[in-house]
């Protein structure tokens, strides 16, 4: 999937335990790692996708991110599944990307068209 922002695929080194119950795995970053993305998944097999500046699931040389406490909101939900963050991520990338360069990119499909749409009212 293209990205506007050149984020990529960024498995972090460890499961990130979470207050509470649940486990947090870094997937995604952007291009200067500045946000993060983690789905999280709950023992009860619920899951949420979530953003931060925080690099949970990686040792840096100051700490090592291995609990995530909600309580502290330093993430917020973006996506209540791993699917649904996956559909809007392609959708809305492809909709930026396809509208900035008219010329060189093939035209929004319907689907896009409806989307985009949907936001702008």
């Amino acid at each position: 999937m293209r990205s506007t922002t050149l984020a990529y695929l960024d498995l972090g080194e460890f499961l990130v335990d979470v207050a509470g119950g649940g486990s947090l795995i870094h997937f995604l970053s952007d291009q200067q790692w500045v946000l993060h993305w983690l789905l999280f998944v709950g023992v009860d097999g619920s899951q949420a996708v979530v953003v931060t500046d925080v690099p949970f699931g990686f040792a840096d040389d100051e700490k090592t991110h291995r609990l995530f406490d909600p309580e502290r909101r330093e993430a917020q939900v973006c996506a209540e599944s791993f699917s649904e963050f996956l559909y809007r991520f392609w959708i809305e990338n492809e909709i930026w990307l396809r509208a900035r360069d008219r010329k060189s990119e093939p035209p929004l499909t319907d689907e896009q068209r409806a989307y985009a749409e949907h936001y702008l009212r």
